[in-house]
């Protein structure tokens, strides 16, 4: 057992450095969904402590970070609670309008590596405004340069009139609140620019926006989130991924090597750490047969959201713990080791309308199936998940 299980320990991290490159193009964006930081960005945010990107210099726009749980002044994204990042759990938010006086803010990333001169790169990737300021702007854009480029006063947030390379079509308003917008386009390179900046560039002469209703934080603007960032060579035929790719809990795994390396008496206290829902009964729906590593898993609530949250196991190995379930799915990916194992959605709790139900589906290259499963608390359905 303890062989099987250092082979399964061995196996699963080789299969997670070896796939997570695996048909992936070559971005040239550091940190493209934000995930990297070196903690919660705090009650400023402000950028902080986000790997990479950073607001652009001699300005006064203060652009802020998201990440998962981390709350400001009690509030999980105060700009629009609620709200997920199109994938994994870092995502963006600035002001792209901010009434008459036409102040925006800005982020600036340093791209892995200079751009070729004449060669075509293609970019792109999401943004979503927020419901809690009504005007819907059609101005978002990206500006590449040799040189990281500044503001012309830190005591304004004036719009830096940079030229727009890649942007929103003019007139064609961002407008879906719930759904991420795509925006993309190629850029003809003129050599060495190594600089990215993102935000509304546009003179307010030239911008346009359009008043929705909705709750309103300040009634005189328009603030977007941006997430899953993709820029690469257009030559490039690979897809962006952004799909964070999991590991079981290292804790876990550190525990179950030590249950497993030690001899077991049948009068032994077991002293290794057991949860509430290790002796809930398993019911398995279905069986999934894995056709190529690694598999897709995106949760969802297809029904009303009622504050479910459950907690992810493959085996008994954890890999997300206690994740609200909601109307906009949450994405991940996970090697499979070969061999048969259980997929468990446990119940945390039943939310508002029990039992907690979640929605699954499940892909691997082009083979998909959704299930829906339903738990409680003395009992958690699962799906049993066999590598061909």
């Amino acid at each position: 057992m303890k062989t099987l299980f250092r082979s399964y320990f061995h196996y699963v991290f080789v299969l997670f450095s070896c796939t997570s490159s695996l048909a992936q193009p070559k971005n040239l964006i550091p940190n493209p969904g934000f995930e990297l930081n070196t903690g919660c960005p705090g009650a400023s945010v402000y950028l902080r402590n986000t790997n990479n990107w950073h607001k652009i210099k001699n300005h006064k726009g203060t652009p802020d970070y998201y990440y998962g749980n981390c709350d400001y002044h009690g509030i999980i994204n105060p700009m629009a609670p609620g709200n997920l990042p199109y994938e994994g759990q870092g995502y963006v938010g600035q002001f792209v309008y901010y009434s008459h006086l036409n102040q925006c803010e800005y982020i600036v990333v340093k791209l892995n590596e200079k751009m070729v001169k004449d060669s075509s790169y293609y970019l792109e990737y999401y943004v979503l405004p927020s419901t809690l300021y009504p005007h819907r702007i059609d101005s978002y854009g990206t500006h590449f340069s040799t040189t990281e480029p500044k503001g012309q006063n830190d005591q304004e947030f004036k719009v830096v009139p940079l030229q727009e390379h890649i942007g929103n079509p003019k007139g064609s308003f961002i407008t879906d609140t719930i759904n991420w917008t795509k925006i993309s386009g190629t850029y003809v390179a003129q050599g060495g620019e190594q600089y990215a900046t993102f935000g509304n560039f546009r003179k307010f002469e030239e911008r346009k926006t359009i008043l929705e209703d909705g709750n309103i934080a300040q009634p005189l603007a328009a603030y977007m989130f941006i997430d899953g960032i993709g820029l690469k060579l257009s030559s490039d035929t690979a897809q962006f991924d952004f799909d964070p790719l999991v590991q079981p809990d290292i804790a876990i795994l550190a525990q179950q090597q030590f249950k497993d390396s030690i001899e077991v008496h049948e009068d032994a206290t077991d002293s290794i750490v057991t949860h509430e829902y290790d002796f809930r009964e398993i019911i398995v729906k279905d069986t999934f047969y894995v056709k190529q590593n690694p598999v897709k898993i995106r949760l969802w609530d297809h029904l009303k959201y009622d504050h479910d949250t459950v907690t992810v196991l493959l085996d008994d190995h954890v890999l997300l713990k206690k994740i609200p379930i909601k109307k906009r799915k949450k994405s991940f990916k996970i090697a499979i080791p070969p061999g048969a194992h259980i997929l468990k959605i446990v119940a945390v709790n039943l939310g508002e309308i029990p039992p907690n139900t979640v929605s699954v589906r499940l892909k691997d290259g082009k083979h998909e199936r959704t299930y829906v499963l339903n738990s409680d608390l003395g009992v958690t359905e699962a799906l049993n998940l066999k590598v061909e």
